[in-house]
């Protein structure tokens, strides 16, 4: 993975224990204003939190936590609790369906780790066109309206369920193509090398089985790739003509919606 290019759009938050934590604060949307700090923050999951970590999340007063992982994965390796906020279920994916699939959650988790190009890119079409997606972007987007605080969500690492999040707030917001892009691909920054990823899946609880996996293959799910964000916009594009009518037409906004979010956290 080249690193050379990638631009530091959001800011990213150095936390001991949470990785790859970012405040979208300071990305210009729309009319020059940009967005407000402490009040959007992408992550990986919080299931090794530390005390410290939890507490600077509140003292941020993080007020909702959006949780994009599929039942599994909560009960797997559940968040830890932060302090006055809300922690809140919203899986992109039904594990059901995805079970049915794979065959069991250990095969599926064996897949996630040996997929190909192919089915990543597939994923990132599901995650704008299936009905469980859709239902949690809806979910997802009620949370944003109706949050006192900041709204932090994550997924595993904080690259798909939740780069996914990122672009449709920021296309909401009036952020350019390009900064939700560059914010996408920033994720790059903070993933291990495929030699520590790989050392990190063959201990992880959500994989038990020792087999071999190709260094390809760690980098298919370790990265973020250009093909997967063009998958992502071709599907929006092949099915709804553009980001601003799949947030319409699918999730359901509306010009009353855009005005609260742009009110709430722009500046």
């Amino acid at each position: 993975m080249d690193l050379t290019n990638l631009k530091e759009v959001s800011v990213h938050l150095p936390f001991d224990t949470i990785t790859n934590a970012r405040d979208l604060a300071g990305i210009e949307a729309e009319q020059g204003k940009v967005i407000r700090a402490e009040k959007l923050i992408r992550s990986a999951k919080l299931s090794k939190a530390s005390e410290l970590d939890r507490q600077t999340l509140s003292n941020m007063h993080v007020t909702d936590i959006v949780d994009l992982r599929t039942e599994w994965e909560r009960t797997t390796e559940p968040d830890r609790h932060i302090e006055g906020a809300k922690h809140i279920p919203n899986p992109v994916f039904d594990e059901r369906d995805l079970k049915k699939a794979a065959g069991s959650n250990e095969k599926l988790v064996e897949m996630a780790a040996l997929d190909s190009r192919a089915l990543m890119n597939a994923t990132y079409s599901n995650m704008v066109t299936s009905p469980d997606a859709i239902h949690a972007w809806k979910k997802f987007f009620q949370v944003l309206k109706d949050a006192e605080g900041g709204v932090l969500w994550h997924c595993t690492q904080g690259k798909d369920r939740t780069g996914m999040a990122a672009a449709l707030i920021e296309h909401a917001l009036g952020v350019d193509e390009a900064l939700i892009h560059d914010d996408y691909l920033q994720t790059n920054l903070y993933m291990d090398t495929p030699q520590a990823h790989r050392e990190r899946i063959m201990a992880s609880k959500l994989f038990s089985h020792d087999k071999p996996i190709a260094d390809e293959d760690i980098s298919t799910y370790l990265y973020a790739h250009d093909s997967y964000y063009d998958a992502m916009n071709k599907a929006i594009e092949a099915n709804y003509g553009s980001w601003d009518a799949y947030l319409r037409e699918a999730i359901g906004l509306e010009e009353a919606d855009f005005d609260l979010l742009k009110e709430k956290y722009l500046v």
